[in-house]
């Protein structure tokens, strides 16, 4: 398995299974400063909006090209990833990305961009056109993706998030008998306006990672009053929870993501932690 989990107070961008605790840090990605990201651009919340942990990537549009690259997939023969997107006033252009997978000659494979409000995603050998996604400013995202090498090989991207329990999923097959996925990238591509926080960036061979449990705050893989305590306890500003607290996933912990949080207790219909 191949596990890239983004920065959040234990988790960083790191080209290892994630084992333990670890101070926010962009080092261990295959090449940052020379691409226009520097050790500034990893942070802590409260003031670097996170999904889960601690920690996140932060990248704003520039004149130049800004990302993280992720070497490990080393010619792969398939890729299954998750990563956790939060985009406020972002435009990529279409020719841009969000997000870029290549193949050993540095040609596209994978490319996901975002223009005028739509996640517009284009694959390689694609049989057919895939259809924009829409998303909105400033909300969280998780964006899942399972591509394959091999003629007619599937390729599906999965989107879900502004506090949504619907996830929108577009498919096609794609025609790539030779082609293989060397390296990734995370970041705004030259030109690109707005912020972007990334998070969680999860990419196997096999098994897909899957979205994390929302409302799940203390990272105990249940929602619980423990949940709670751990979410009133970072409003008052005493200790940052350490699972994801953020309910509906406007990048903001507060009294809402509380509350949605207790209606998933007293199991109310309705509630965002669903």
């Amino acid at each position: 398995m191949i596990r890239l989990k983004t920065l959040l107070g234990a988790a960083i961008f790191s080209a290892v299974a994630f084992t333990g605790a670890n101070a926010c840090s962009i080092s261990a990605w295959s090449a940052v400063d020379s691409l226009g990201v520097v050790a500034a651009d990893s942070g802590e919340a409260p003031a670097f909006s996170r999904y889960s942990g601690r920690c996140s990537l932060r990248v704003v549009g520039a004149a130049t090209a800004k990302y993280v690259q992720d070497n490990t997939p080393t010619n792969a023969l398939s890729y299954k990833s998750r990563l956790y997107v939060i985009p406020t006033g972002v435009d990529t252009g279409a020719g841009g990305f969000l997000f870029l997978a290549r193949d050993g000659a540095g040609a596209n494979l994978i490319r996901i961009a975002l223009t005028g409000g739509n996640l517009q995603t284009t694959v390689t050998g694609s049989a057919a056109a895939i259809p924009p996604i829409p998303v909105t400013s400033g909300r969280y995202y998780s964006i899942e993706l399972e591509w394959a090498q091999g003629a007619a090989a599937p390729f599906s991207i999965k989107v879900q998030g502004a506090g949504s329990s619907t996830a929108v999923t577009q498919t096609t097959t794609t025609n790539n008998a030779t082609g293989v996925l060397k390296d990734v990238r995370l970041g705004l591509s030259a030109g690109s306006t707005g912020t972007a926080f990334f998070d969680e960036y999860d990419s196997r061979r096999t098994t897909a990672p899957g979205r994390l449990l929302k409302c799940d705050a203390n990272n105990d893989s249940l929602v619980s009053v423990a949940d709670r305590i751990q979410v009133n306890n970072e409003i008052l500003g005493l200790a940052l929870t350490v699972g994801q607290p953020d309910a509906n996933e406007d990048g903001i912990i507060s009294i809402a993501d509380r509350i949605q949080i207790n209606n998933k207790i007293l199991n109310v219909a309705g509630n965002l932690c669903n």
